[in-house]
């Protein structure tokens, strides 16, 4: 099979970090399943999101949340810290929860 000349690769590469925007971080998925360092459980968590949402390039920053398993609520602290929040709908017997 023949290579695929740069130019196609070119333009279809994904662009230069730099240029990226918009970009949503979960740094713990379901952070309530039983993870063993401290910092990536429900209390601690959201000093974890507070380093991430420090880092900044070029005057941006990401977007970053955690969340927690199918039918949890976040706790006070991920509320206050995180851009948005995740929720799982998976496991969950009441909807309209």
């Amino acid at each position: 099979m023949k290579p695929r000349s740069f130019a196609l690769r070119q333009r279809h590469a994904l662009p230069a970090p730099a240029r990226l925007r918009n970009v949503l971080v979960e740094v713990n998925n379901e952070c309530d399943i039983g993870f063993h360092h401290a910092i990536l459980q429900p209390d601690r968590v959201g000093e974890l999101i507070a380093r991430v949402r420090a880092t900044h390039r070029d005057g941006h920053r990401l977007l970053v949340s955690t969340s927690f398993r199918g039918g949890a609520v976040p706790n006070q602290s991920v509320v206050r810290a995180a851009d948005f929040l995740l929720l799982h709908g998976n496991e969950s017997r009441t909807p309209s929860r």
